[in-house]
């Protein structure tokens, strides 16, 4: 740090000196020092301007477009975990959900519209119970399957993208945290084989990951549907919370938009 500060601290010294004898060389060639001392006073008057400018306007103009950038790059990468493995572990969690019929309305997309109130549903799923049946879950699965994806994992959680995202990297840290309790115990198939406070710790843990899963999935899902309506289709039909058959889903959308089409 001192270093660094140092060699500003010569560079700042370096250009004041070397504007002095430029001004001396002018003073020199057109004998003038009435003038030069006035253009010198004029421009040291707009330092302050310029400052403002640079600092207050343009900086915040970059910054707002790097920020926009950086936010987009983001949502890529949600995208892909969804994806990847995001949605799998939400279908299996809202299909163990004791509270599951509480938010399967909110969370359905009208066909007829492609709409669905996001604002609303993510309000259900922030003040949802999330309380999964440990028992429908294949605990050996769940536990292979998060160890075959620990790389993925670990290199999303090392994107420097995640430092705008806290929502998502706490997600991520949860699901560490559940494959490290279902790696350090020896998880059965067959639960009655466990103690009932392991149960209980690890139910605690997937509790966690669920509610983190499903409050992401529905910005995930708004994004989706602002930016790219052709991927917001598709995870139409995926929908881990729409009972309806993924095939219907299709015929009544391709209905729709070719009603629409001949409509125009």
């Amino acid at each position: 740090m001192k270093k660094h500060l140092k060699g500003h601290l010569t560079i700042g010294v370096g250009l004041i000196v070397l504007s002095i004898v430029l001004h001396y060389i002018h003073v020199l060639i057109f004998q003038d020092l009435h003038h030069t001392m006035i253009f010198l006073v004029a421009d040291i008057a707009f330092v302050p301007l310029e400052v403002f400018f640079v600092s207050m306007v343009l900086d915040k103009i970059l910054e707002k477009r790097e920020k926009g950038q950086l936010l987009e790059k983001l949502n890529m990468l949600v995208g892909l975990f969804y994806n990847k493995l995001g949605l799998d572990l939400l279908d299996i969690f809202a299909n163990c959900d004791k509270n599951i019929d509480d938010i399967r309305k909110p969370c359905q997309v009208d066909l007829k519209t492609y709409e669905m109130n996001f604002k609303e549903t993510k309000q259900f799923m922030i003040n949802h119970k999330h309380r999964i049946d440990i028992s429908q879950i294949d605990l050996v699965k769940l536990k292979e399957n998060l160890e075959s994806e620990e790389t993925f994992l670990t290199n999303m959680i090392s994107n420097p993208a995640l430092y705008e995202h806290d929502t998502f990297s706490d997600l991520l840290l949860s699901l560490f945290h559940l494959k490290e309790e279902l790696s350090m115990r020896n998880v059965k198939s067959d639960q009655s084989e466990m103690k009932e406070y392991q149960l209980d710790h690890l139910r605690i843990d997937i509790n966690r990951v669920y509610r983190h899963l499903s409050i992401e999935w529905v910005d995930y899902m708004h994004h989706l549907k602002e930016k790219y309506p052709f991927l917001y289709v598709t995870a139409i039909m995926k929908n881990p919370y729409d009972t309806r058959n993924a095939e219907r889903i299709e015929e009544e959308i391709m209905t729709h938009y070719y009603n629409q089409k001949s409509a125009e």
